[in-house]
């Protein structure tokens, strides 16, 4: 499972209350930052474990006063007491709903320069996965929008210096999951399905022959951020592979897939409807 994206939270719907969060080796410590009945600031600051499991994280809200200013002397702060327990409980790695004594509010992942639903995912990215014996990946840069039929558009991107190499994609509500497909090689699609924050994608990945659909449970596959979009004209100078490279390794990889048992209800439709606006894009004008 992918651990919480480590930042500032809010409801957009509150804003002026917020929540620090940062995950370590499975410690989460929760810095809230509200206001007492009496409208004065208050921070609490939570510590405990994070069960990946659950996705739950469950600690007392601890409050503090009298601490040092700006330009005084160092004073410590002093323990006032607690608020009560608190539990977030995190549904994707950028969205959680959190709950103390008379409040269960939904919180996200602050996103102050990225424009969403998909601004996060403009940038380049390391995308891999392993099937059988062979571990196999991906540079790829995303880095414009395609208008879709119906629904927000579609993030549009290629292969790091491949601009042949077309993939297409976006988030998917029903699913809440993202979902991808690259125009992998002359003979296959690759496609993507994962939880995502700012610097990583974690899920699976199906390789499948064009002309058919995604079969099986697909293979565990992890994206890491290489640059956000700001920083793609200072990357590292790559060479593209020639395209009759990823039929050769494309391939192979496709006679060691396990083709056995059938993805997420839901999913092959809404692959099947991202490659057919692929199609449309890399057809000849």
């Amino acid at each position: 499972m992918l651990t919480p994206e480590d930042g500032v939270w809010w409801n957009p719907a509150e804003p002026g209350r917020g929540y620090q969060i940062e995950t370590q080796n499975g410690v989460m410590i929760l810095s809230t930052y509200a206001f007492d009945v009496a409208g004065n600031p208050q921070w609490y600051l939570s510590a405990g474990v994070y069960d990946p499991v659950t996705r739950t994280f469950t600690a007392t809200l601890d409050s503090y006063r009298g601490g040092q200013c700006f330009g005084c002397p160092f004073r410590p702060a002093v323990a006032t007491g607690g608020a009560g327990p608190v539990t977030i409980r995190f549904t994707s790695g950028v969205t959680a709903t959190l709950s103390a004594p008379g409040v269960s509010v939904p919180i996200q992942r602050l996103y102050y320069n990225y424009a969403l639903p998909d601004g996060a995912v403009f940038g380049g990215w390391v995308m891999s996965q392993q099937t059988g014996s062979l571990v196999t990946g991906d540079w790829l840069v995303f880095d414009r929008t395609s208008p879709a039929q119906s629904g927000p558009p579609y993030v549009l991107g290629n292969r790091d210096r491949d601009p042949a190499s077309l993939v297409l994609g976006r988030f998917e509500p029903t699913l809440s999951r993202w979902l991808f497909v690259l125009d992998s090689s002359s003979s296959f699609w690759r496609a993507y399905e994962f939880d995502m924050n700012k610097r990583t994608m974690v899920g699976r990945s199906w390789l499948y022959p064009k002309g058919s659909t995604i079969s099986g449970n697909g293979v565990p596959f992890a994206g890491n951020r290489l640059f956000d979009r700001s920083e793609l004209a200072t990357r590292l100078a790559l060479t593209g592979e020639k395209r009759s490279a990823f039929e050769i390794r494309d391939a192979a990889e496709w006679a060691e897939a396990d083709k056995s048992g059938e993805p997420a209800d839901g999913l092959r439709s809404s692959i099947a409807e991202i490659e057919a606006a692929l199609t449309v894009i890399l057809a000849p004008r």
